[in-house]
């Protein structure tokens, strides 16, 4: 989804056709950038394919991470109308924002903060995170049997990740529906993809585990 001639245009598809498809992301805190690569590169999923690191523009301290998990345990457990998980991936040409001026800049930021708190207030905020710009991410791929690091983002593309925001919609219509009026989209495409539910994976690569322990 993205802005044309003024009003949203959607496709169907992901933002950026690449070898390598974004498939999820873990929110990883750490103290430094050495220390979350160091944990990334831990992670068995590396050895598939690419993992681009990148710095939150949260300075918010404390356990981030668990208060988002605590905030999305207390509300389902009182919301009773069943919705779905949408990750919305909002892209932006960095030079588009450089090209701002102080004014233009505060009024945009102001009017997607606004519109963020309406989605919080009628309870489709489900999370979010802004990220650093690209030149400070970090790029981890499996290549000859290790994990190698380099500077950078995962693609050299003109508009570049720029946050990550977590919806509660009843369908992919709904959360369509909900994005258009996101100011954000102004500044560059929405990708929108459902989350997937890895319960029942979950469960079982938990059975797998117990029984490998045992033997």
């Amino acid at each position: 989804m993205r802005l044309h001639n003024g009003k949203p245009l959607i496709t169907d598809g992901p933002f950026a056709e690449a070898c390598e498809r974004l498939g999820g992301y873990i929110m990883v805190e750490a103290n430094v950038l050495n220390d979350a690569i160091q944990v990334a590169a831990n992670i068995p999923v590396a050895c598939w394919g690419t993992v681009e690191a990148a710095s939150s523009g949260s300075s918010t301290s404390g356990n981030v991470a668990g208060g988002h998990a605590e905030q999305f345990r207390s509300r389902f457990i009182t919301v009773k109308e069943v919705t779905m998980k949408y990750i919305c991936l909002g892209y932006m040409d960095p030079k588009k924002w450089e090209g701002m001026s102080e004014s233009e800049m505060n009024a945009f930021v102001d009017e997607c903060f606004a519109y963020d708190d309406v989605l919080r207030n009628n309870g489709h905020f489900a999370g979010g995170e802004a990220l650093q710009p690209p030149q400070n991410a970090t790029t981890l791929r499996f290549q000859n049997g290790k994990v190698s690091v380099t500077d950078g983002p995962y693609a050299e593309t003109k508009e570049q990740l720029g946050g990550i925001l977590i919806l509660d919609a009843k369908d992919l219509n709904h959360a369509i529906q909900l994005m258009s009026k996101h100011p954000g989209v102004r500044g560059g495409p929405f990708e929108i993809r459902p989350a997937a539910d890895l319960t029942e994976m979950i469960r079982e690569s938990e059975k797998r585990r117990a029984v490998s322990k045992r033997t």
